[in-house]
């Protein structure tokens, strides 16, 4: 039953898209589409910045402070890493493994 319900409704509702499709068929013919439209004149990236700044709650918005916030969380990131390697490197190389002379060794077994 319930089935049913939804084949009647898709139908429906196709049928009335079909119904607009062919009242407007004389409208959808007389439209370019390649108009007189900025695609070809202008970049993808310039059109979509001055979108941006027309939109309203952003206004003020600035790609420079976006990727200023971006590399100092990378610096921070960065810096964060390089402490661990260098802890890491502090505690092999006074560790009781590593001896002073190990790279003497090495050349003498070559």
């Amino acid at each position: 039953m319930l089935g049913l319900i939804f084949l009647i409704i898709f139908v429906l509702s196709f049928l009335g898209m079909l119904f607009i499709v062919f009242k407007k068929w004389p409208e959808l013919k007389a439209v370019s589409i390649l108009g007189q439209s900025d695609i070809v004149e202008r970049p993808f990236a310039e059109r979509t910045m001055e979108r941006m700044k027309n939109l309203r709650p952003i206004k003020n918005f600035s790609s420079e402070k976006i990727l200023k916030k971006f590399f100092i969380r990378l610096k921070i990131l960065l810096s964060k890493g390089e402490k661990r390697v260098d802890k890491y490197l502090h505690k092999v190389s006074h560790s009781q493994k590593f001896e002073d002379n190990y790279w003497e060794k090495v050349r003498k077994e070559k």
